[in-house]
């Protein structure tokens, strides 16, 4: 029998992967309370916004203090793909230790994008693979 901790915690886990244009269209269709969790709560204390309004009519948010420092926050939040800004920044680091030059910077991301041709999930097992004539 699921204890109500239990399914706190397997609802905070759940994850959701894009790998096609219907999973997509799923996301899209899911409703506002699919991505709310126990763990949303903490985006206010993030920013040191209290949460009390949550608490009220939602008719008188719009007067509420609280409401209105949360939604002048939020508005200026920007969207940033963190993953893709690191892998940018850390090539571009790696790149300008290796060398000055512009165009050996450039061959060097010719030959990383041809090997990424040649072994394009870079896992372990493709890494490892004893190399065969074809």
């Amino acid at each position: 029998m699921n204890s109500g901790t239990e399914y706190e915690i397997a609802n905070i886990q759940k994850k959701f992967f894009i790998n096609s244009k219907d999973n997509l269209q799923d996301l899209k269709n899911k409703d506002i309370d699919y991505f709310v969790n126990s763990q949303s709560l903490h985006l206010f204390d993030r920013f040191g916004i209290s949460k009390e309004f949550l608490k009220q009519d939602i008719e008188t948010w719009s007067e509420n203090e609280d409401y209105l420092k949360a939604v002048s926050v939020f508005v200026k939040l920007h969207v940033v793909n963190d993953c893709a800004e690191r892998i940018v920044h850390l090539t571009q680091d790696y790149i300008n230790v290796l060398t000055k030059d512009e165009s050996q910077k450039q061959y060097l991301l010719r030959v990383v994008e041809d090997y990424r041709k040649q072994y394009p999930d870079s896992t372990k097992k493709t890494l490892t693979k004893r190399m065969t004539d074809a």
